[in-house]
């Protein structure tokens, strides 16, 4: 006898995730942190400019991802043009469309590109460096503030203007930090 289990809301579930997919984990940017080679963390926060709309950070998210994405559409491309015509004409086909792509996406995404402010640090283990322990100190204050302040606004703790003034003062402390404000 087979027995079925339901996962209870998982039309919700699939629905919150593929808009996770879709629009990124956080509307303020993104953060990462990657253990690389012999121990050292690089750490990443990406804050997107204040008040940008979810269309403009679903284009940006589309031109960062455009790299990888490439990699797969040139292979598809190739392997479709390919029995159609030449393998030369069918490998110039797929590379014009990647660049249509890249050249699309760019002007699509030209707008938030700008304002898009990138901070990372390098860390290796064991590291005593004061300016690098500082300002991966500050990277992870941006970030957890950030997310601080996204937590809030779901629980209902703070409003969107709260939010939105967050978001600003965290992207000026991000341009301050980079010396390019």
């Amino acid at each position: 006898m087979t027995q079925t289990v339901l996962i209870p809301n998982l039309q919700a579930a699939c629905r919150r995730e593929w808009c996770a997919l879709r629009d990124g984990r956080h509307r303020w940017g993104t953060t990462s942190a990657v253990v690389g080679r012999y121990g050292v963390v690089v750490r990443t926060v990406a804050i997107y400019p204040p008040g940008s709309s979810t269309h403009e950070r679903r284009w940006l998210r589309a031109w960062r991802s455009a790299p990888m994405f490439s990699v797969v559409l040139f292979w598809m491309g190739l392997a479709g043009f390919s029995t159609a015509m030449p393998i030369g004409a069918a490998f110039a086909a797929t590379l014009g469309l990647i660049a249509v792509l890249f050249v699309g996406l760019g002007f699509r995404a030209r707008r938030i590109r700008r304002g898009v402010v990138e901070l990372a640090t390098e860390l290796p283990p064991g590291s005593v460096d004061e300016q690098l322990l500082a300002r991966r100190a500050a990277v992870n204050r941006l970030a957890a503030t950030m997310n601080t302040a996204e937590t809030q606004l779901a629980q209902g703790r703070i409003d969107e203007l709260e939010f939105q003034h967050r978001w600003h003062l965290a992207h000026d402390e991000a341009i301050r930090r980079l010396g390019i404000g």
